[in-house]
């Protein structure tokens, strides 16, 4: 309860300096987040102080039953205390690693009735799996701890090796967490680079447009701009996206997309399932495959949506694949404005003069554009460095929040090292008096370090590649249809987790080195 207390009361402190840091974070990186006074609420004092509370009484249960069930004459004796095997653990972690890789395997499956519905299974398999690995660990502590040290073939390097082995229990509690941080940022990791893949496949197969203009930010613009493309020299084509918020069956609270029927279509490879994108006219919508059946819809179909001016009945014509980002409902530009549209557009799609120079159409573009500087012009492949850049500044934001947590799985390497340098007082006093230099107990230390932290991260990144596999299949549906892995990333993961450990080690290394030789020997 003391530890629980203080931690609890040091955490809230930290964390409001971490909240002030992630905002000036993202004010830094141009997100909109609020410049004003960060708000400290009562409620999280009692929320945070009830969950380290409950958290650390948690934690304390077994060790507590452990202490009770100590005979005393063996703690007169000073007997070590004996451990269970590892066998019923073992077969308890295999049933979970087992269940979680079932689960796995069928939440695809139900990406068919839901996406939702998918990834709640593919949560419920992440845990399964998480927690069977982290109880077989032990087991694969030995093995493993062999294979990573094996390149380190001196009496340090052995003595390293023997100490991961010689408590695989520890070995495996030490990297669970490290083990967890790395599996969520290797999971993310491969659902951003699956993501980016797809989005460049999506604009290589969809848009046919030679550019696009569009916001900063994908923000709205003004309608201005798109009679200042028509003007320009070399344009032939122009195609408006315009956005009106609704609320709307099978969708909830989305934004209804309002093109010209004739020019989306040339500028963008849209295919018609059902009806014609040439039907939409006054009060007609064009609803995605996925969409129309979800809600039961077909040709003819009435569909009642909410929009800021009201409820708008709009009668189905067309039943269309969706293409990326173009989904859900589609209507006319009239009928958007009906519905609420404001005069500002989304996204403006330029097919340029087929004899005309594409450098010179761009740079005229860019010259008539010159008053609006909220908007950019772009090519396809500079359209897709774009979305690639976006999709990379939240994969920075998120990958900041999850270095918390491997910074504390590094303590808990800080704290098994400091533990275990005073429960091998005497081995250390030992190997100092035959021979050995203060040098060689720090490098057998860090080592220690190394091969733990390594052998967390490998353990994580195989968790979070395959999961974000998975993740990557049940959101096919939603247009990330590429698998893609980010090696180059991964491998920076690994090569921060093995310094990280290192790092980690230096305290206790110097502590343990600097034990004086008799006083160790003595030492009880």
């Amino acid at each position: 309860v003391v530890v629980a207390v203080f931690a609890s009361i040091l955490g809230i402190i930290v964390g409001a300096g971490v909240a002030r840091g992630l905002q000036v974070l993202f004010q830094a990186a141009g997100a909109p987040f609020p410049s004003a006074a960060l708000v400290f609420q009562s409620r999280t004092i009692v929320v945070a102080m009830s969950v380290g509370l409950l958290i650390t009484l948690a934690s304390a249960i077994l060790p507590a039953r452990r202490a009770s069930v100590i005979p005393p004459m063996a703690a007169l004796r000073d007997e070590q205390p004996r451990t269970r095997g590892l066998g019923r653990r073992t077969v308890v972690g295999g049933f979970l690693l087992g269940a979680g890789i079932g689960f796995a395997v069928m939440a695809p499956q139900l990406a068919e009735y839901g996406t939702t519905k998918a990834a709640m299974m593919a949560g419920g398999a992440a845990l399964f799996v998480l927690i069977g690995v982290l109880a077989t660990a032990p087991e694969l502590a030995r093995p493993a701890a062999a294979v990573i040290g094996s390149p380190f073939r001196s009496v340090v390097g052995r003595l390293a090796r023997g100490n991961t082995r010689r408590n695989p229990r520890r070995t495996a509690a030490t990297a669970g967490a490290l083990t967890i941080g790395v599996a969520l940022m290797s999971a993310i990791s491969v659902l951003a680079a699956s993501t980016q893949a797809s989005v460049a496949g999506i604009v290589d197969d969809v848009i046919g447009a030679d550019f696009v203009v569009t916001g900063y930010g994908f923000q709205p613009f003004s309608g201005d701009v798109s009679a200042a493309v028509r003007d320009t020299p070399g344009v032939a084509q122009v195609a408006v996206v315009k956005q009106a918020p609704a609320r709307a069956p099978g969708s909830g609270d989305t934004l209804i997309t309002g093109v010209d029927p004739q020019d989306i279509q040339k500028a963008l490879s849209l295919t018609a399932t059902e009806g014609s994108l040439d039907d939409l006219t006054a009060g007609k919508v064009a609803l995605d495959a996925d969409t129309a059946g979800e809600i039961g819809a077909g040709l003819g179909t009435v569909v009642q949506v909410l929009s800021v001016v009201g409820p708008v009945d709009l009668e189905v014509v067309t039943i269309y694949e969706a293409a990326g980002g173009f989904t859900g409902y589609v209507v006319d530009l009239p009928t958007a404005r009906d519905l609420g549209a404001s005069d500002q557009d989304n996204v403006v799609y330029v097919i340029k003069d087929p004899t005309a120079s594409a450098q010179t159409v761009e740079a005229d573009l860019n010259l008539a554009l010159e008053p609006y500087p909220n908007v950019q012009v772009l090519d396809q492949a500079a359209f897709k460095q774009s979305i690639g850049d976006q999709i990379g500044q939240l994969l920075n934001f998120l990958f900041a929040l999850l270095v918390l947590a491997v910074l504390i799985a590094l303590l808990g390497i800080v704290n098994t090292l400091a533990l275990s340098v005073f429960e091998r007082t005497r081995e250390i006093g030992l190997l100092r008096a035959v021979g050995m230099m203060r040098k060689g107990i720090r490098r057998t230390i860090v080592l220690e370090a190394f091969i733990i932290a390594v052998f967390g991260a490998v353990l994580g990144m195989v968790i979070g590649v395959a999961f974000g596999a998975l993740l990557q299949r049940i959101l096919a549906t939603e247009g990330i249809e590429k698998f893609a892995v980010n090696g180059a990333q991964l491998v920076l993961f690994l090569v921060l987790a093995g310094v990280g450990g290192v790092l980690a080690a230096l305290w206790p290394a110097w502590r343990g080195s600097r034990l004086r030789i008799l006083d160790a020997i003595a030492t009880e």
